[in-house]
């Protein structure tokens, strides 16, 4: 039994929508409208209660920037923007890198290369190249205000390892393969930085992906979490608990079996973050686009979702397919029905989203402007922005009013 603070954790009723859902928030194919192990540097320690004056409860978030990459000629805009945003208020962004494949290749050789154009001179290397000099990047000193994630090398090629729930017999070998290539550049090009998570596209991993990224040094794996709703018909318990989209959910003999949920659906004991199979599992939870269309944007209103439930679900005119609006103040408060009232969210971000259908404009930087005067100003909770390497030190409330973590 895992040691709980309080009472047994809550459950929450859930939809399941099938074929409804993707850590990447989609299909992220290009053109269609969708969306050698190394020591963990010590990483910036999270605000905690302690000390803090803010009588307002510290929600946390994990802001997951995805497909991450140098802009290709179907991509409307790059990923500088939402980087030049996160370092100019000083607040922490986690990128999901991807290396290759179905992009063109991330570039290795910059600080030697002679060229006056190609890879080297698009704005997202520039921008980040930049801010690893400056400090900016986890792992090269300075304030460590950017976490470089593994998004896959092939990103866009992880779809074709799956039928539907189901991995490949293929998946875990190609997998290896894909890992290989992806932490291999990223290190030449970064070579102080602090590289330990796997941000999942589309939730496609299980138990044989979660051992293939702690062997190439990803301790920390970042699927998806959701929970809807209303269902009438849920029954709580074992193995899907109240998801309606589980993290790493995986079809096996008929069933529907979730491999990346910790020991009785408890995330946060008094000791942190469990671990699954030795790794911590931090899955998204909201985002700033409708699932499984990243490229439409919600509102900042929706976004949050204050007094909303997690994820709701709706129509597109003209379409059949449902789609999600999951917000972050919904979705840290399930979570902490499940973290000893620990509010913590990963919250998905896409380069590509257009916000013209929702916000009258399509400017990425006056969304996030307009997002963070909004978050700052809630009510009820105090957001802290935070990255994937942060999570070790978190512990519940009640903790963290004893100690500094």
């Amino acid at each position: 039994m895992v040691k709980i603070l309080a009472s047994a954790v809550s459950a929450v009723v859930a939809v399941i929508l099938a074929g409804c859902g993707g850590g990447d928030g989609g299909d992220n194919t290009p053109g269609k409208e969708t969306t050698t192990t190394q020591a963990p540097t010590t990483p910036t320690m999270p605000t905690t209660t302690t000390g803090d004056s803010d009588p307002r409860t510290p929600l946390y978030v994990v802001v997951r920037l995805d497909t991450v990459a140098i802009r290709q000629e179907v991509d409307p805009r790059s990923s500088s923007e939402v980087i030049d945003w996160f370092l100019n208020n000083k607040e922490k962004l986690n990128l999901g890198m991807m290396t290759g494949g179905g992009v063109q290749e991330w570039p290795t050789n910059c600080a030697t290369t002679k060229k006056k154009k190609g890879p080297c001179f698009d704005e997202t290397v520039k921008t980040l190249r930049k801010a690893y000099a400056d400090g900016y990047v986890l792992g090269s000193g300075g304030e460590r205000l950017l976490e470089i994630c593994n998004n896959g090398h092939d990103t866009y090629s992880w779809l074709d390892q799956w039928d539907a729930f189901v991995p490949k017999e293929t998946f875990h070998d190609w997998l290896d393969e894909d890992l290989s290539q992806s932490q291999k550049i990223l290190k030449e090009s970064f070579p102080d930085a602090s590289i330990m998570t796997l941000a999942v596209p589309q939730n496609m991993a299980d138990e044989g992906a979660l051992a293939k990224a702690k062997a190439h040094g990803l301790d920390i794996v970042s699927t998806e979490a959701m929970m809807n709703c209303v269902n009438p018909n849920w029954e709580p318990g074992a193995p899907m608990y109240d998801y309606s989209i589980a993290p790493c959910q995986v079809g096996k003999g008929g069933q529907t079996l979730p491999q990346c949920v910790p020991e009785e659906d408890v995330w946060v004991t008094e000791d942190g973050f469990q671990k699954v199979g030795g790794i911590l599992s931090v899955p998204v939870s909201s985002a700033n686009a409708h699932i499984p269309k990243a490229r439409e944007g919600i509102s900042t209103t929706d976004a949050l979702g204050v007094g909303k439930c997690e994820c709701t679900s709706s129509t597109s005119p003209g379409s059949k397919q449902a789609q999600l609006t999951c917000s972050l103040v919904a979705a840290a408060k399930n979570n902490a029905r499940k973290s000893n009232e620990l509010h913590w969210t990963v919250m998905l971000l896409d380069p590509q989203t257009d916000f013209s259908g929702c916000c009258n404009h399509n400017n990425y930087t006056k969304w996030l402007d307009d997002f963070y005067m909004e978050a700052k100003a809630l009510a009820e909770f105090n957001v802290k922005f935070i990255n994937f390497q942060d999570i070790p030190n978190l512990r519940p409330p009640a903790v963290m009013n004893t100690q500094v973590v």
